[in-house]
């Protein structure tokens, strides 16, 4: 799943308007993101992206 989805995915989950988003913090959820599929052993898949947002 590409970055942009998960940016706007995060940014629609959060409340926020693209404009007032802060590069870093998607940057390290992301980064977040991607450990927990790995450990996890999960597929990189929009609802699994949703969950793991919705838990944090």
């Amino acid at each position: 799943m590409g970055n942009l989805i998960k940016i706007s995915l995060y940014a629609e989950l959060k409340g926020k308007k693209k404009n007032e988003l802060n590069l870093q913090t998607v940057e390290e959820v992301i980064q977040k993101y991607n450990d927990w599929i790995k450990k996890s052993s999960r597929e990189d898949k929009i609802e699994n992206y949703e969950e793991f947002l919705q838990a944090q």
